[in-house]
C-alpha cells in the first residue's frame, strides 16, 4: 500500500485551515494543521511533511521567517514550501521567494488552484529550487 503524501497547512484563520483540509483530504493527502509559526516549527521537529502550505502573515513568527528557518535547516530533508498570501502585489511574491519558498500563491489572485503545484513539488519537482 502506498503511503499518502503528508501536507502541513499553517494558517491562523480557522476557515482557511478547514478549507485546505477538506480540499486536500478529498484529493487523497494526509493533512496536519498549525495555527502559528511557532507551532509549525515545533511540529516539524516531530514529523517531516512532504509539503508545507504556509500563510505569509502569521501572528508571532511570520510565514516568511518560518520558511527561512525550514530552508536553513540542513539536518532535515528538503521540504517544498508554498507561501499563501491574500496579497496580490509583486512585493508579496518577491518576499515569499526571498524567504526560500518554492512557490507563492495569492489565494485571491490565483483562484486557489494549488493541486498542480502540490503534485509537482511532492514529486520532487524543481530539485529544491525556486522558479526563476
Amino acid at each position: 500500500m502506498t503511503e499518502l503524501a503528508h501536507i502541513l497547512v499553517v494558517d491562523d484563520d480557522p476557515s482557511i485551515r478547514r478549507m485546505f483540509q477538506l480540499l486536500l483530504d478529498d484529493t487523497g493527502y494526509r493533512v496536519s494543521t498549525a495555527t502559528t509559526g511557532e507551532e509549525a516549527l515545533a511540529y516539524r521537529e516531530l514529523v517531516t511533511p512532504d509539503l508545507v502550505l504556509m500563510d505569509l502573515m502569521l501572528p508571532g513568527i511570520s510565514g516568511q521567517d518560518v520558511t527561512a528557518r525550514i530552508k536553513a535547516d540542513t539536518d532535515k530533508p528538503f521540504i517544498p514550501v508554498i507561501l499563501v498570501t491574500a496579497k496580490s502585489d509583486q512585493r508579496a511574491q518577491v518576499t515569499a521567494l526571498d524567504a526560500g519558498a518554492d512557490r507563492e500563491k495569492g489565494a485571491m489572485r490565483d483562484g486557489g488552484d494549488y493541486a498542480p503545484d502540490q503534485q509537482h513539488l511532492i514529486a520532487g519537482g524543481d530539485s529544491g529550487h525556486a522558479p526563476q
